[in-house]
């Protein structure tokens, strides 16, 4: 509940209301926490101010905050998301404004380094195997491929107009893009980093996730109180769902 900066913790089984936490800075009354991620383990769930950079850890059993860090930055900042990387180890917060990406040691709960970049990061997304982190860089417009060894981005593929949504199929074979002003998707081909497809939806599309066997795209689109849903196989918009209100973030559920 973003106005009153509570995070809500369900049971699983019949969806009630087991806990809550405040998420509020105590000096500024700050309650900007949109974006979320949990620890590999399930344990902690991270909440980062949106516009400060400070970031709540949260026991998850408990429902308390365990720790806050202020995240250090450049002086222009507006956070677009928080990923945790696929071992776990390292949490990313990319300032969509800043030309940065902010990282967290996910074990001992610190501020590490952060990257810097060329363009601005709106979204981000890991390859499966944790190799590659793609950037949705919205000024380029492009999508940037980063080694993450090196963290050196290897590739900018052209995209759509200020791409706001990164995600991967779950072999790693295929990125989707939604680029909020020009409405439609880029496919690429993550083999070889090339865009393959362009897929017209509905206005504003920023939220995107895929489904786990690759089959289907599932897009929000926020000015149209509506969600895509497309088939990867045929890069096609199968059908467009309207919703009470206007979506902004879609994930998918995955089997155990």
């Amino acid at each position: 509940e973003e106005r009153r900066g509570e995070v809500w913790f369900l049971n699983r089984k019949d969806l009630s209301v087991r806990g809550k936490a405040l998420l509020v800075e105590a000096a500024t009354g700050r309650a900007s926490c949109f974006f979320l991620a949990f620890s590999r383990d399930s344990k902690k769930l991270y909440a980062a101010n949106r516009y400060s950079g400070f970031l709540f850890v949260v026991d998850v059993q408990k429902a308390l905050i365990v720790k806050k860090l202020d995240l250090k930055h450049g002086k222009a900042f507006r956070l677009e998301g928080a990923v945790m990387s696929p071992d776990g180890a390292l949490l990313y917060l990319p300032n969509g404004v800043g030309k940065e990406i902010l990282v967290v040691d996910a074990k001992k709960d610190r501020a590490l380094e952060h990257i810097a970049l060329e363009g601005n990061a709106s979204a981000i997304a890991f390859s499966p195997d944790g190799n590659r982190l793609y950037v949705a860089d919205g000024g380029g417009p492009s999508l940037d491929v980063m080694d993450m060894k090196t963290r050196a981005v290897i590739k900018r593929i052209p995209v759509g107009n200020i791409p706001l949504g990164v995600a991967v199929s779950k072999d790693g074979s295929s990125v989707f893009v939604s680029n909020k002003l020009s409405y439609d998707i880029s496919v690429i081909d993550a083999a070889l980093l090339k865009k393959t497809a362009t897929i017209p939806v509905g206005m504003y599309p920023i939220g995107i996730a895929v489904s786990d066997d690759g089959k289907r795209v599932y897009v929000c689109n926020y000015n149209e109180k509506t969600v895509s849903i497309i088939d990867a196989a045929s890069a096609k918009e199968i059908i467009r769902v309207a919703t009470d209100l206007t979506p902004l973030k879609i994930a998918v559920h995955s089997a155990p």
